[in-house]
């Protein structure tokens, strides 16, 4: 992994759209990263330095989440099969260099991932005690961790009942400790600093009240032409609209999707949002109001954003309406760096992933109602971490737009659950095609 590091494409610039609010510590960011960075200036340290322990910590992550994992039992092939995957995403690795939380995020993920099939083959205090930290750790340096955290703890309470784990009250007890110790630090350490703590979700709602009228009726809210915004938005309106026709059908569906993203995006930070404010409304007035409008628009956009999770890397072929697209710079990610290749494991990666969901969903509903053997423990990790995983790409899906860059986070922990899922459905498959042959053998003899 340091050897890949070194010859990674810098696929990202050092300082990101994100990256200026961390270095300055906004206060709408987290005080985790921000102190990071903090700490390297009192040190009289360049960003390079940043760079450089976060490459150092991510391949120290990467030995300790590679050597948890095999020890836990997983099997050798999928192990190896994991290490590279991780190795050759480039995307992933691109964001080691850059002054964003991902580089971190992702260190935190491959210790929790290794951290709990440990914990799952044999589950004692300490490795609770750990999991849990790295669980708090987690949510102060990334808070869009949240559903992560929650299945955890759901996963942990699964093994309390199973009675796997020893020592409930004080297992519970400490545990909490761990957990709400680096988070109630973060809020001191942000509180220290700021007044109060800022949120992004008033712009999103803007942005998705926006979007979703766009894909919808096109009306603006009453608010939106109280505000005098109306033009404003029908003027996006219009162009989202007309742009994403005229790629209907030209482009995969996967580019469409991508391009609604990116057309919520520019929502956020360019379609007026100071001017809304200043008129005395809210941006949670303007998406009641669009809510009312378009019942299921929001379900429409939901659906949009988490489908677009499957899409990586996705092939643009007509290259002058790309150029030409309202509203949208030029995409950094041009058709020359879109490989093909990429897309089509992406897609296969991506519903593999589905289709576990579906198995996993059907075995838990015919359990309910009849009895049934327990998995073993390869699906039971995989059911696991992919509980944890789909909950955050649903949450991302809700609250923000669906973008590779937050897919990477829980790529290793799918990755996993995909490689364990697929093998045991090749031992079930092979075990079946025996039997079946054993059967014809016995009735040829007879």
């Amino acid at each position: 992994m340091a050897g890949m590091l070194v010859v990674t494409p810098r696929v990202f610039k050092m300082l990101e759209n994100d990256s200026p609010g961390y270095i300055a510590f906004s206060s709408i960011r987290s005080a985790t990263y921000p102190l990071i960075l903090r700490s390297f200036q009192l040190i009289s340290s360049d960003l390079d330095a940043v760079i450089t322990f976060q490459c150092m910590a991510f391949v120290l992550s990467f030995g300790i989440g590679i050597i948890m994992i095999l020890r836990s039992s997983v099997p050798l092939i999928i192990v190896i099969g994991l290490a590279i995957g991780l190795t050759f995403n480039i995307y992933l690795n691109g964001f080691h260099f850059s002054i964003l939380t991902e580089s971190l995020s992702f260190s935190l993920v491959l210790i929790l991932t290794g951290l709990f099939a440990f914990l799952f083959k044999q589950p004692t205090l300490f490795r609770v005690s750990a999991l849990f930290l790295i669980l708090g750790i987690l949510f102060t340096l990334k808070p869009a961790a949240l559903p992560i955290i929650i299945g955890a703890i759901i996963s942990i309470g699964v093994l309390f009942w199973q009675k796997k784990l020893p020592h409930l009250k004080r297992t519970t007890l400490i545990s909490l400790v761990f957990l709400l110790t680096p988070i109630c630090l973060e809020n001191i350490a942000h509180s220290f600093f700021h007044k109060e703590r800022d949120s992004l979700l008033p712009i999103h709602l803007y942005g998705k009240s926006a979007i979703i009228t766009a894909l919808s009726s096109g009306v603006p809210p009453p608010t939106i032409i109280k505000a005098g915004l109306k033009d404003e938005w029908k003027g996006y309106s219009q162009d989202v609209k007309s742009y994403l026709m005229s790629i209907k059908e030209q482009e995969a569906l996967c580019l469409q999707f991508e391009r609604v993203g990116d057309y919520e995006n520019h929502a956020y930070w360019h379609l007026s949002y100071g001017n809304l404010l200043k008129n005395g409304f809210s941006s949670k007035q303007v998406f009641g109001e669009t809510l009312r409008q378009n019942p299921l628009g929001l379900l429409k956009l939901v659906a949009i954003n988490r489908a677009n999770f499957l899409c990586v890397s996705t092939p643009i072929t007509n290259h002058k309406l790309e150029k030409t697209k309202p509203l949208l710079d030029e995409s950094a990610f041009g058709p020359e760096a879109r490989y093909s290749v990429i897309y089509y494991v992406f897609l296969i990666f991506g519903f593999t992933h589905i289709t576990a969901i579906i198995y996993y969903l059907s075995y838990l509903a015919s359990h309910l109602f009849q009895k049934s053997q327990r998995l073993n423990f390869q699906d039971q990790l995989a059911a696991h971490l992919i509980i944890w995983a789909e909950g955050y790409l649903w949450f991302v899906a809700i609250f923000s737009i669906t973008n590779p860059r937050y897919l990477m986070l829980v790529f290793p922990m799918m990755l996993l659950a995909a490689g364990l899922f697929l093998q045991q459905r090749f031992i079930q498959f092979f075990k079946l095609f025996y039997h079946i042959s054993q059967g014809d053998n016995t009735k040829t003899t007879h």
